[in-house]
């Protein structure tokens, strides 16, 4: 009798674990085209806006109109949304619930990039800067005397380039970086997110792109404030709504609801198949005993 339990018992044992694992894989898949569907469609909602909202290059307009209206480079920064959401990997894994721990750490990357790269949102945001500097070199300039607009983006440019900070400076302003995400939430993501910035960093110092290194200088302004609280996403002063939100917001590594869920379908799966096999096997019992 105790054999006969303990092998109904193994085999119970046995088939739920099996149902676990086929369940947790089934909600690995799952998971998996959730985030893959939610990057593709920001993704879409980034390219439909930039399309509506960019605005024609400086050199398109006429040298009077220049500085008349605040002109940002939209495509340079539109291009760090592009990168990020078209080059999410594949969270997939044969682990269970590892998809859903890399879906909540994907998530709160997300988040994290997404606050660094909103530096128009800030106080001292880029096009502030940006106001500042052209207003005082339409001052400081006769802009009626300049026929073509692309001589004067270039004077101006070249003005810029030497009002901002060496490319050395900025790199030694921002070194110790690496060593702030020590410990961090998606500590390795935000080290590749920092040295690929770096990197563009000086290709635009190379280039002498200055409205552009004022961007990348206030992501990298941003990206050290994250390193220093430890990847916590950073929400301006201003919106206290969203402080408070994110104050209270724990990075959940485990989230317990959705193991009992997975295990609850494993259990029921486990004794339907279980009930079933019983009463099979009890049938043909009763009717060898009836032979």
């Amino acid at each position: 009798m105790e054999k006969r339990t303990t092998k109904k018992l193994s085999f119970f044992l046995l088939l739920f674990l099996f149902f676990f694992y086929t369940t947790s894989l089934f909600e690995n898949w799952s998971t998996n085209n959730t985030f893959q569907k939610d990057a593709e469609i920001t993704s879409q909602k980034c390219k439909t806006y930039e399309k509506i909202h960019t605005p024609k290059n400086p050199w398109e307009l006429p040298p009077d109109e220049l500085f008349n209206t605040l002109r940002v480079d939209e495509e340079y920064i539109w291009k760090h949304f592009f990168d990020h959401y078209t080059h999410y990997p594949s969270i997939f894994s044969w682990i269970p619930f590892q998809s859903f721990k890399l879906y909540l750490k994907e998530t709160w990357y997300n988040n994290q990039v997404r606050s660094i790269l909103n530096v128009w949102a800030w106080k001292e945001s880029y096009r502030k800067q940006l106001c500042e500097y052209r207003t005082e070199f339409h001052e400081s300039v006769d802009i009626e005397s300049y026929k073509n607009t692309e001589k004067l983006w270039e004077d101006y440019a070249s003005w810029l380039m030497d009002q901002i900070p060496q490319y050395e400076e900025v790199k030694k302003d921002f070194d110790d970086i690496p060593e702030k995400l020590n410990g961090a939430t998606n500590e390795k993501r935000l080290t590749e997110f920092y040295e690929k910035k770096m990197k563009m960093l000086k290709e635009n110092y190379e280039a002498e792109r200055p409205e552009r290194i004022l961007y990348d200088i206030e992501i990298l302004k941003n990206l050290d404030k994250l390193a220093e609280n430890g990847g916590a996403i950073l929400v301006p002063e201003n919106d206290k709504l969203e402080l408070e939100r994110f104050e209270e917001w724990e990075f959940p590594y485990t989230a317990y609801k959705y193991y009992f869920l997975v295990a609850a379908i494993a259990l029921l799966q486990t004794l339907f198949v279980s009930v079933g096999y019983w009463k099979l096997i009890k049938r043909n019992s009763i009717k060898e005993n009836q032979k």
